[in-house]
């Protein structure tokens, strides 16, 4: 039961850190060749700052929660868990609609003309949907057997 909430600490890591790092990565592509990140979408909206917030956000609460667990030499139990628990929620919540925000963004401003997405795009949602699960799966707490 411990080593399954460990693995569920770490998928949250795992997307808050999927969720930041997806902005340096090519969101765009022509003919499979990667041509522009997250980042310069900030020219057209403030996706990209709702991402790298909600990414961070969700960072925290799980460094956070490592930290606590790691100062008593055990794994967090459902009592244990700290009380910001639901900053994973709102962090994952927040990079998924920098992530639409940005989809919209993409459509409107480069799809249309034939650019493609790379996997900037996919890493930019699969971050938030890990952030997302893992809140679930450790707000159940010791129920996860």
């Amino acid at each position: 039961m411990e080593n399954t909430l460990k693995q569920w600490v770490l998928v949250g890591l795992s997307g808050s850190l999927i969720s930041v790092l997806s902005l340096n990565m090519p969101w765009l592509s022509m003919e499979g060749i990667g041509i522009g990140s997250g980042w310069e979408l900030k020219i057209y909206s403030p996706a990209p700052y709702l991402l790298l917030f909600g990414g961070l956000l969700g960072l925290g609460t799980v460094l956070g929660i490592m930290w606590k667990e790691m100062r008593k030499r055990s794994f967090p139990r459902e009592e244990s868990l700290p009380l910001p628990l639901p900053t994973l929620l709102l962090g994952g919540l927040l990079a998924f609609l920098g992530w639409i925000w940005a989809t919209v963004t993409l459509w409107r401003k480069y799809l249309q003309l034939g650019i493609g997405v790379g996997y900037g795009f996919g890493a930019g949602f699969l971050g938030p949907a890990m952030m997302l699960t893992s809140f679930l799966a450790l707000r159940k707490g010791p129920s996860l057997d």
